[in-house]
């Protein structure tokens, strides 16, 4: 509460009449606990401060936690990456063993099959394969008939 008669005799020294000083010092003392002082301002201020830093310190633990996430869910990417490829270079290196197995029998199959051809056409050709030292001479031989069989089919397909 202010002194109104004080207010109105300091406003009349100002310059107003009676009447306004009256009127303004009405107004003022009308409003009475909602005019705001200097210690009101500074408690908001402080609350205001308080309220901000306490804000601050959640979202920093929050950022910290969220960090600390993150980087467990990243090492947890790497590892079950790296399990996989793991995984799949083992997979991949049996398959490649099973495929050189498999090519090696094959191998050793079509040798076979060629030398028991080889060894058949010994029989049916007799005394003529006689002049040849070697199989690989006899390979060779083999090698020219089939060239120059192609050769007359590639011929025979130019006419």
């Amino acid at each position: 509460m202010i002194d109104t008669y004080e207010a109105v005799q300091q406003l009349k020294a100002a310059g107003l009449t009676e009447e306004q000083a009256g009127a303004v010092v009405k107004v003022v003392n009308s409003t009475g606990e909602k005019l705001a002082t200097k210690a009101d301002f500074e408690a908001l201020q402080a609350a205001t401060k308080a309220d901000f830093e306490a804000l601050q310190a959640a979202t920093k633990a929050d950022f910290e936690a969220l960090q600390a996430a993150t980087k467990a869910d990243l090492e947890a990417l790497q590892a079950a990456t790296k399990a996989d490829l793991e995984a799949l270079q083992a997979a991949t290196k049996a398959d490649l063993t099973s495929v050189q197995t498999a090519t090696q029998a094959e191998l050793k199959a079509v040798r076979a099959a060629t030398n028991a051809d080889l060894q058949a056409l010994e029989r049916a050709l007799g005394g003529e394969l006689k002049q040849f030292a070697t199989k690989n001479d006899l390979l060779v031989l083999v090698g020219l008939n089939f060239a120059a069989i192609s050769l007359a089919v590639a011929i025979i397909k130019l006419f």
